[in-house]
């Protein structure tokens, strides 16, 4: 992942800790780990399904 798209995702992270209640802070620390493989992929859904508890 470049450096810009990783700061991006990061930054994203942070809004979603400040602006959202139902953020699930360890499952965005799992994707963020996986954030920086070559192979990492993240769709809309899953980010919105992991990331809110929903």
């Amino acid at each position: 992942m470049s450096k810009s798209k990783k700061d991006t995702f990061l930054f994203v992270g942070v809004w979603e800790q400040i602006n959202n209640p139902d953020f699930n802070s360890l499952e965005f620390e799992g994707i963020r780990n996986e954030a920086g493989r070559n192979s990492f992929f993240l769709s809309v859904k899953k980010r919105i399904v992991s990331i809110t508890n929903e």
